[in-house]
């Protein structure tokens, strides 16, 4: 299975064998219009709404590594991974170095 990193940053796995997934060079985008729904305590409260994206359609076996907040913006989407953050190794600043693997829909 093909894999491609649609992030701006290399991904390594530390699973059952290391590999570094690099970035591709294209990045998936995800543009919103907000709507202001009310203020709580003096600070505006905005729902967004997804408006456009720059994801790729399927093809087949390929997997797409994207970020958290793109896999959950298409739940429908079965060829899409994320980096399992939850349970990543990190370094004494709390900077990401390797994860175990990955999550999906």
């Amino acid at each position: 299975m093909k894999v491609i990193n649609m992030t701006p940053h290399a991904i390594v796995v530390d699973g059952m064998s290391e590999t570094t997934y690099e970035p591709s060079g294209s990045v998936v985008r995800l543009d919103y219009e907000s709507e202001e729904l009310y203020a709580l305590n003096g600070n505006i409260v905005e729902r967004n709404t997804l408006v456009d994206h720059n994801l790729p359609d399927p093809q087949d076996g390929t997997m797409l590594l994207v970020s958290a907040m793109v896999l959950t913006a298409f739940p429908e989407r079965d060829d899409l991974l994320a980096p399992n953050t939850n349970k990543a190794t990190r370094n004494e600043k709390g900077h990401i170095i390797s994860i175990p693997g990955f999550v999906t829909n």
